[in-house]
């Protein structure tokens, strides 16, 4: 984590988006980024137990979601339109940055949740988001 931080800390740019092979286009603002885990525990009765009751957990689960806003253009509707969306590799790499992370994240399943905003003035903008879950290696992301 150190050496993302270290890489971007001084480094200012835009980022482009692609998606399934498909080239989303520039971010118009820095992507959302969220992940998190969870882990779930519970008691359950055990005639071998000497309290009658043991727990049991499973695996903790990591994900996390993605909301990328981006300058609207005719491919990003028919993108949309098309439903050849489901899911795949998203990944975001940076324009002009020489020195900081792109940004892969193997396992990105596009939601059918999405907003539209108007602009009286410049480019209108579609606010995208992305499920995203941990691949076989248990990684949200990978940089490069």
């Amino acid at each position: 984590m150190d050496r993302i931080t270290e890489s971007c800390s001084c480094h200012c740019g835009s980022y482009r988006a692609e998606f399934a092979g498909n080239d989303l286009g520039m971010l118009v603002v820095p992507p959302e980024i969220r992940a998190d885990y969870e882990s779930v525990k519970f008691s359950v009765q055990m005639a071998n137990s000497a309290s009658g009751y043991d727990r049991v957990s499973n695996n903790a689960r990591l994900f996390g979601e993605i909301k990328l806003s981006l300058a609207v253009r005719a491919e990003l509707w028919q993108f949309l339109e098309s439903q050849e969306w489901n899911s795949g590799e998203l990944v975001l790499s940076p324009v002009g940055l020489s020195q900081c992370a792109f940004l892969r994240f193997p396992l990105a399943e596009l939601l059918p949740r999405w907003e539209f905003e108007p602009a009286g003035t410049g480019s209108h903008v579609i606010c995208l988001h992305w499920q995203l879950k941990a691949d076989s290696a248990g990684k949200l992301f990978y940089t490069a």
